[in-house]
C-alpha cells in the first residue's frame, strides 16, 4: 500500500480526541469483546497530547505526535497487574503501539498502520466519550 493514500479522511471537524476508540482488529485476527470484562481501548487527548487505555489485563498511558497522517506514539507505561487469559493479547497490542506510523480515521474506524502500509491494527468509535 502506499502510504501517501492514507490521507486523513471524513468531515472537517473529525479527529482522535475525547473518543473511546475499541479494538477490533489486530493484525489480521478480530478481537472479540468480552462482555464481562472492559474492552481493549485507547483514549487520545488533544491538550496535552495524551494516551491512555486498557490493554486486556492492566492500564496504560503515554503520549503521541500528529503530523498530517503520520503518528508515533512514546513514552508508554503500563499497570503491573498479571493474568494469564491476557498476557500474550496485552503484549501484541502494546508492541504494536511501538510500530506504528501512519493512522487512517474514518467516522467510524480509526485504523493504524507501519512504515510500509501493514495494517496493524483497527479499532471503532464507541458511543462512550468522555
Amino acid at each position: 500500500m502506499d502510504l501517501t493514500e492514507l490521507a486523513i479522511v471524513g468531515d472537517e471537524g473529525l479527529n482522535l480526541d475525547n473518543a473511546v476508540w475499541h479494538l477490533t482488529k489486530l493484525g489480521e485476527k478480530a478481537v472479540e469483546n468480552q462482555s464481562d470484562k472492559e474492552d481493549l481501548h485507547i483514549q487520545f487527548i488533544a491538550e496535552d497530547n495524551s494516551i491512555f487505555g486498557f490493554a486486556g489485563c492492566n492500564r496504560f498511558s503515554g503520549h503521541y505526535q500528529l503530523e498530517r497522517s503520520n503518528i508515533s506514539f512514546r513514552q508508554l507505561k503500563s499497570t503491573r497487574r498479571m493474568c494469564l487469559e491476557n498476557m500474550m493479547l496485552e503484549r501484541l497490542f502494546l508492541g504494536t503501539l511501538n510500530d506504528v506510523e501512519v493512522f487512517h480515521l474514518t467516522s467510524e474506524h480509526l485504523t493504524l498502520f507501519d512504515s510500509k502500509g501493514n495494517e496493524l491494527a483497527q479499532f471503532s468509535l464507541s458511543d462512550n466519550t468522555f
